[in-house]
């Protein structure tokens, strides 16, 4: 059975396989730094003083979700396609990863890269790899 955290990851990856389909940059490796940068400042390890709301993460030099307007693709509409699916997914994985104990970043992250898409795209396509271990506890 798929855990809620990974049905939110399954989710993102989906989104983000429908907007390569337009945008196929957004698996380039500037927008994969900047995809991954997101995804660890939002929900793997969020900003040291960042609020959770109930809509999302408060930080400093953001918008009031937290999250970044540019993601490194050439048409503002893509970028704002890729915000759109941050928005959506950034606070119900962060609910689910409080639901099922994720307490860690490592664990966020391992069970994050644990996810694929619909059609089998891996976490790495979108956001690159890196072991758990690595971010720490």
């Amino acid at each position: 059975m798929t855990s809620a955290f990974g049905e939110a990851a399954q989710a993102l990856l989906n989104e983000l396989d429908s907007i390569a389909q337009q945008y196929p940059e957004v698996m380039d490796t500037e927008c994969r730094e900047r995809l991954f940068d997101a995804l660890f400042l939002s929900v793997i390890r969020p900003q040291v003083g960042s609020v959770l709301l109930e809509d999302g993460l408060l930080e400093d030099g953001l918008p009031e979700d937290g999250l970044p307007d540019e993601y490194g693709l050439y048409d503002a509409a893509g970028n704002a396609r890729v915000r759109a699916a941050f928005q959506k997914y950034v606070p119900s994985a962060v609910r689910a990863a409080s639901l099922e104990g994720l307490t860690t970043p490592a664990q966020r992250l391992a069970a994050f890269q644990d996810s694929s898409s619909d059609a089998g795209t891996s976490t790495d396509e979108y956001f690159g790899w890196l072991d758990p271990q690595e971010v720490g506890e």
